[in-house]
């Protein structure tokens, strides 16, 4: 793998470096990364050299899913960055939350790089229906509302503009348990529809979400 110079950084990075932006998705849930097939790429980019591994806050599941597969040695082997979501950032104590979530989602201690994500931030978050990171801080729901998985279906219908994979992932939203009686407490599968208002997941919101009256805007979208 040829290596440059990066910029005016003392940085002998690989030609190629590995964007996790876009890692395999489940096969209903193309916004939650297959851990297997995610670690399996960026291991095997690595192996031949990459040596450069960019996600950010943003990204839906990318932070966690880049930090099991920086394990076993190979987080000693990359330039590690991630990035501030800067349109979220309000105040100065944000930035130490977000760069302390990021930290803890990639399990290291150090970032080698910190950038500001703003470039087309407000073109994301127009075509969003829900601000939600999937942080899984809102977890677990007493009611066993798989929260992050709902509003990322939403999520992805919401920017899908192509009708029939918008049909597609929909279908995956039915698949859901739509009665207490089919909840599954140990893995939540609760669809939005088995929400109760009980608003225990709602100070957990580190993005401030209303998740309950989210849910029912949910529901109502994708059933």
């Amino acid at each position: 793998m040829k290596q440059r110079k990066m910029g005016s950084l003392d940085w002998p990075v690989s030609a190629l470096g590995f964007g996790a932006m876009r890692l395999p998705g489940r096969r209903f849930n193309r916004l939650v990364p297959d851990q297997a097939k995610s670690s399996a790429i960026i291991r095997s980019g690595i192996d031949q050299g990459i040596n450069y591994v960019d996600t950010a806050y943003v990204y839906p599941g990318s932070e966690r899913a880049v930090g099991e597969a920086l394990k076993d040695g190979y987080r000693e082997r990359v330039h590690l960055v991630t990035k501030l979501p800067v349109f979220l950032t309000r105040k100065s104590e944000d930035f130490d939350k977000y760069l302390a979530t990021s930290l803890e989602r990639l399990q290291t201690h150090y970032l080698d790089a910190y950038l500001l994500l703003e470039q087309l931030a407000d073109v994301y978050r127009r075509r969003m229906a829900v601000p939600c990171t999937a942080c899984r801080y809102c977890m677990p729901c007493p009611y066993g509302v798989n929260i992050p998985q709902n509003f990322a279906i939403w999520n992805n219908v919401s920017m899908n503009d192509k009708g029939w994979q918008s049909g597609r992932i929909k279908r995956s939203y039915r698949k859901l348990a739509r009665t207490p009686a089919k909840v599954n407490l140990e893995k939540p599968n609760g669809s939005a529809a088995v929400c109760t208002k009980c608003r225990a997941c709602v100070p957990k919101c580190p993005q401030e979400i209303d998740i309950p009256n989210e849910l029912v805007k949910c529901e109502a979208a994708l059933r």
